[in-house]
């Protein structure tokens, strides 16, 4: 049988055996040792566990780093909350950030002091936060369902946070934890209760500007199918000057949609819940409208390009995040006999290199084969 070979020890002529230091325990060793860094250096902590802020003292070196012993714990659990490094599960604790909003910089602050009361063990969890017009809507993700001491915990802290909701998403089921306030956002003047986890645009100004382009892409349109329409960001604003028809796979954000329409008297608005990866509209049915509006998620609407491409409406506006697939739906849709007429770049993400981009396009002549074939080759 193999054995495990010791740690070999180093000298430890330039560790400072005397200054106590502060460390964060990052994750557990191979050995049992709780791993923190200090500097460039990895730091083997004998007796430490991760999510402890612990005062040390440096014993020695070892290859590969530093050994150290506890004095005291400082702060126990305290919990990591901020964003996936760069390529990386590593999470980054970020105490600020310019671009989100000052109430969930707050909720932040506050989980990093209470979430480890909150959850019965330390396994990383996704949080998912939303700031609504009645609050913050708050969506634990987990893999396993949430105990019953979890429930009373977070049901508590909804109250002492004045959150507007929190649920717990686990195994493709969603169980409602606390609700003091219905979660709801307004899109042209259309109140829309939202349900956990719902697709919206990262920012108001940003879907603002979204907005404004894609409505002026529509023009006089009468007849338009919003594709991927989520909750309805941009079908209650079309609806303002055509009949829409709004489509999407989550049921649950069509739902909200249609009950909105149905409160707002919003005749214009139907809705239909489908998935357009596997079933895009057909010829006949893309008959019905002047114009098409989509707004995929960042694979793009390849399968609905296609079927445009061959079809006559007018006028198609493509809302892309992500360049590569819109380069190759726009490619489509110019084969197919669309001519690119504008396309509106939109920096809703700061500080980053992503963008939206709002593009639309006209009809200019009917599919011809050879033409698709040729460019394609």
């Amino acid at each position: 049988m193999r054995r495990s070979r010791p740690r070999r020890r180093a000298k430890s002529s330039d560790v400072d055996l005397e200054t106590p230091v502060a460390l964060d325990i990052e994750s557990l060793g191979a050995h049992g040792d709780g791993i923190s860094r200090l500097g460039d250096r990895t730091v083997y902590v004998a007796g430490a566990l991760p999510g402890e802020h612990v005062s040390a003292r440096l014993t020695g070196r070892v290859e590969g780093g530093l050994l150290a012993a506890i004095i005291a714990i400082v702060a126990a659990d305290r919990a990591r909350v901020g964003f996936h490094q760069r390529r990386s599960h590593a999470i980054a604790d970020i105490p600020d950030c310019l671009v989100l909003a000052p109430e969930i910089v707050a909720l932040a602050e506050l989980l990093r002091a209470r979430l480890p009361t909150l959850v019965d063990d330390r396994r990383t969890l996704a949080l998912r936060v939303q700031l609504t017009r009645t609050g913050l809507d708050l969506t634990v993700r987990a893999g396993r369902a949430p105990s019953l001491e979890e429930r009373q915990a977070f049901a508590a802290f909804a109250e002492s946070a004045d959150l507007a909701r929190v649920s717990w998403d686990h195994d493709d089921d969603l169980d409602l934890i606390a609700q003091r306030r219905a979660p709801s956002v307004r899109f042209a003047g259309v109140t829309v209760v939202v349900p956990a986890g719902a697709f919206l645009q990262a920012s108001a100004e940003g879907e603002a500007a979204i907005v404004a382009a894609v409505r002026a892409g529509l023009g006089d349109a009468r007849r338009v199918a919003d594709l991927f329409a989520g909750c309805g960001s941009l079908s209650f604003a079309i609806a303002e000057t055509a009949a829409v028809h709004a489509i999407d796979s989550d049921t649950p954000m069509i739902a909200a949609l249609a009950r909105a329409a149905g409160r707002a008297d919003a005749g214009a608005v139907t809705s239909e819940v489908r998935n357009l990866f596997h079933r895009p509209l057909e010829l006949k049915e893309l008959a019905r409208f002047d114009a098409v509006v989509f707004d995929p998620p960042r694979a793009g609407a390849r399968a609905q390009a296609e079927r445009l491409a061959a079809a006559q409406v007018s006028t198609v506006v493509a809302v892309s995040c992500e360049p590569a697939t819109f380069a190759r739906d726009a490619r489509i849709l110019d084969d197919g006999g669309y001519a690119l007429q504008s396309v509106t770049p939109i920096d809703q993400f700061l500080w980053s290199a992503a963008v939206e981009t709002v593009a639309v396009f006209r009809r200019a002549r009917s599919r011809t084969p050879s033409r698709s074939r040729r460019r394609r080759g």
